[in-house]
């Protein structure tokens, strides 16, 4: 009961603060659907952890499963869709219904696939998010290459897709259930053959591809490009998730099959993340940069659950969801800047530090965020997960290096070359609004007080 009235407290706040100007219809609804927004995180918040003694474990008998795992997931996504409707400033303000309705299936989609325990259904609701996506990118895209972006996320999905729902069918034939807490009682000791295993393997491929892990990636950055803030903001923070929580939920069924190759398949997804860095550095779309950043920490989340171990797994889940603060924030900043000097090419947005000092500050934050300094989730994350590393084989030690040092070097190149200099443009604009300086307020300050509460995210 003391999390509902401290819910709606917040709720009512959150009416307080944001205010928007259209039709008395339309802003009622928008604002009640703002108000909602909050009135779930804070309850999911405060009943799950707080009232429940922060510690989970609850399977429910209609086919829903809600741990840890999947109430941070499922708070994130709340989350993440109130900041797409503060970012969609045109969206509510002509009146567009149907970006509303697309918003809220988005919603429906993912907390149905974070929650649901059968592999069938979460296959139906993982593909069903991506039907509102594409009309996100095709209805409120900008450039006319959003008609190639689309295909490329469309056609990298169905060639995963197939053997993914291949290997769940035959599953459910081999054990009769579709059930994923029944399957890993069952298959977390069983030894299978040789096709078995690669279909398995086959259907986490699926998951690579919507991490997105290095060399199965070409559609993240044209997705990103191309798409809106609030899909920019859907693609880093929860459609990524996805592929993450995917591979945390099925790779019990293999695990036995992949112990003497998980060497192997560590040093892959490093070298991947690594390359993706040094791609980061070549980069002058602002946006294209942020999103190799995103392929790079993906590889090394994967890279964690790979290792088989309790911190490398908890250490991935702390990356993932301060990847998702983090990523969310940049696209976001990086919007902010191309709606006033009409551009993404960071040569062009040179000596901002002149004109948005507190545009500036929060960039600044959201880069240290981005290259893990302290205090933020990353850095609890990549403590825990170059621990375990490190417990695997000491020479992966070379490796993390170069991660460390051409991430860190991407994302300083980023703010000094955006925010410091002399600008080459006169810029003639509107100053930055306080809904924008609170959509970026809102994803620092989540990424950094988290690391203060770590246990949250000790799933394994």
């Amino acid at each position: 009961m003391f999390s509902f009235w401290l819910g709606l407290i917040f709720g009512v706040l959150f009416l307080m603060i944001f205010n928007v100007r259209s039709s008395m219809l339309f802003k009622l609804v928008w604002l009640m659907l703002e108000v909602l927004m909050m009135f779930l995180i804070v309850y999911f918040f405060f009943f799950f952890f707080w009232e429940s003694g922060f510690g989970i474990f609850m399977v429910f008998s209609s086919g829903l499963v809600f741990d840890n795992l999947s109430c941070i997931l499922v708070m994130l996504s709340i989350f993440m869709i109130l900041m797409m409707m503060i970012s969609s400033k045109k969206e509510y303000s002509c009146e567009d219904w149907m970006f509303m309705v697309l918003i809220l299936f988005l919603l429906l989609f993912t907390i149905f696939c974070f929650m649901t325990s059968s592999l069938l259904f979460f296959f139906i609701f993982f593909e069903g998010s991506i039907i509102p996506m594409i009309f996100l990118i095709m209805g409120w895209g900008k450039s006319p290459e959003r008609n190639s972006s689309m295909l490329y996320f469309l056609f990298y999905t169905l060639f995963g897709s197939l053997p993914l729902i291949i290997t769940f069918l035959f599953m459910e034939s081999f054990f009769g259930s579709f059930d994923f807490i029944y399957l890993m009682n069952l298959t977390i000791n069983s030894e299978f053959n040789f096709y078995m295993n690669l279909l398995l393997f086959m259907g986490v491929f699926f998951f690579f591809i919507k991490a997105p892990i290095y060399g199965v990636h070409l559609w993240l950055p044209k997705a990103h490009v191309e798409a809106p803030i609030s899909g920019s903001i859907f693609l880093a923070a929860i459609l990524l998730k996805l592929g993450g929580y995917g591979i945390l939920r099925i790779y019990y069924f293999f695990i036995s099959s992949i112990y003497n190759l998980s060497k192997f398949y560590i040093v892959i997804f490093l070298m991947g993340s690594i390359y993706s860095a040094l791609i980061c550095l070549g980069q002058s779309d602002m946006k294209k940069l942020i999103a190799y950043s995103s392929v790079s920490h993906m590889g090394l989340v994967v890279s964690g659950i790979f290792t088989m171990t309790s911190n490398g797994v908890n250490g991935s889940i702390m990356i993932m969801i301060g990847h998702g603060f983090t990523s969310s924030g940049l696209f976001c900043a990086a919007y902010i800047i191309q709606s006033r000097t009409m551009s993404r090419e960071i040569m062009l947005c040179k000596g901002l530090i002149n004109f948005f000092p507190v545009l500036t500050f929060c960039f600044f934050l959201l880069t240290l965020l981005n290259m893990s300094a302290p205090p933020s989730l990353n850095l609890g994350g990549e403590l825990h997960l170059f621990n375990s590393l490190f417990i695997w084989d000491m020479n992966l030690m070379f490796l993390l290096i170069f991660y460390v040092v051409f991430g860190s070097y991407y994302s300083v190149r980023l703010f000094q070359e955006i925010q410091l200099g002399t600008s080459l443009l006169y810029y003639s604009f509107y100053p930055i609004s306080l809904r924008e300086i609170f959509l970026l307020i809102f994803h620092i300050i989540p990424a950094m007080l988290l690391i203060l509460s770590l246990d949250f995210f000790c799933w394994f």
